[in-house]
Parts: structure tokens; sequence; C-alpha cells
């Protein structure tokens, strides 16, 4: 008995990358410059969050310039209303120190 395996029923067992690092460590593996960028590109489209040291994630919001621990590779629907909802804050207090400082400057 001869079993031939063609490519595509082969890949079953390749896995999609599990997060950024999985999926960045798979597009330094390409050929080219520009596949790795295209491939980087892609990695940080699909996974918002960076794997940390110790283990969890973290999201960098650069409008807030500050990170948020997150439980996987992407927000969940709270984590993202909570980062919003600091978001929201953080406008506020711009708007606040703006105001103060227009006034300050008056006097």
């Amino acid at each position: 008995m001869v079993l031939h395996l063609s490519r595509a029923s082969a890949q079953w067992w390749h896995r999609a990358p599990a997060d950024y690092e999985d999926c960045a460590e798979a597009a330094e593996k390409l050929a080219t410059k520009e596949e790795k960028s295209a491939a980087l590109a892609e990695c940080s489209a699909k996974f918002a969050g960076r794997r940390k040291p110790g283990g969890g994630y973290t999201y960098y919001d650069f409008m807030q310039d500050k990170s948020f621990d997150i439980a996987g590779p992407n927000p969940t629907p709270a984590e993202q209303k909570r980062i919003d909802e600091q978001y929201t804050l953080y406008l506020e207090n711009q708007r606040r120190r703006d105001i103060a400082a227009a006034f300050a400057k008056q006097q």
C-alpha cells in the first residue's frame, strides 16, 4: 500500500500564529526584505498586544502614550472599553490643562 499525501492535505498540522511574536518569528524566516516587511505589517494588523517577558500581554496606546495589561494577544471587548474610557479621561485632562494654561497666560 502506497500513501501519497499532497501538499494541501499535509498542511493540516500547520497552526496559525497565536500572537504577534509567533507571527513575527515566522515572518523573519521569509526570503526577501519586502516579504518580511509585508508579513510584519500583517502581524501588527492582526495582533494589537505584545507578549510580556513574565507572561501575559500588554497593549500600547500611542494616542495616550500608555500601556495596558491585557489577557490575550488582542484586547477583549471589556478591555477595549476600559482603554477607551481611559482615553476619554486623558482627553478631558488635556483639555483642562490647556484651559488652565490659556487662563494663566491671560493673567
